[in-house]
């Protein structure tokens, strides 16, 4: 049912002719390295602050912001 995942990756990476140059210049095969799309130290505090927030759950600390989805801005860390 279509063609295989080879056959896939190579039309894929066929239609990046920009990055293909780039990479055969520089001597690497296939496509550029992604950055992490997440940082350590920030993973890190999320995990804190999910830890902080269950621990207030747990001690028995309610108020009505724990209904809600929490976002944390990084840039400016709101």
């Amino acid at each position: 049912s279509g063609a295989c995942w080879h056959c896939l990756t190579h039309r894929l990476w066929g239609h990046r002719h920009a990055e293909a140059c780039v990479q055969e210049e520089l001597g690497h095969a296939g496509p550029a390295r992604r950055p992490m799309p997440a940082l350590p130290p920030l993973t890190s505090a999320a995990a804190h602050l999910v830890a902080l927030e269950a621990a207030k759950w747990v001690a028995g600390y309610r108020y009505h912001g724990q209904q809600c989805v929490w976002t944390l801005d990084t840039l400016d860390l709101q």
